[in-house]
């Protein structure tokens, strides 16, 4: 589990547009025209993102997945460093910039 305290957010002004089938789930970036392809635990870190109402700390998203998925937090560690770097998932600052890992 991270001892990360991010507050997450799901990026949707540049990924306002996504569906969700079982596992998988595709969504559309505004900035680039590029349409993606999600399976597996990226599409439960949306599933949870998405239905947030408030940012949430990058710890609770990591458990909060891992339980309802039944994935160790390593996998989900792994597809929410790809989400971030992907620009899907953002940090929540004022500046509503994305996070970018070091």
């Amino acid at each position: 589990m991270s001892s990360d305290d991010r507050k997450l957010l799901w990026n949707r002004t540049r990924f306002g547009h996504w569906r969700i089938w079982g596992d998988q789930a595709t969504l559309f970036d505004n900035a680039s025209g590029d349409t993606h392809l999600l399976h597996g635990c990226a599409v439960a870190v949306l599933d949870v993102l998405t239905q947030a109402e408030f940012p949430m700390g990058a710890a609770e998203l990591e458990s909060r997945v891992a339980q309802a998925c039944n994935w160790e937090a390593g996998t989900v560690e792994a597809a929410l460093t790809a989400l971030c770097q992907l620009e899907m998932v953002c940090t929540h600052e004022p500046s509503a910039t994305c996070h970018r890992p070091n």
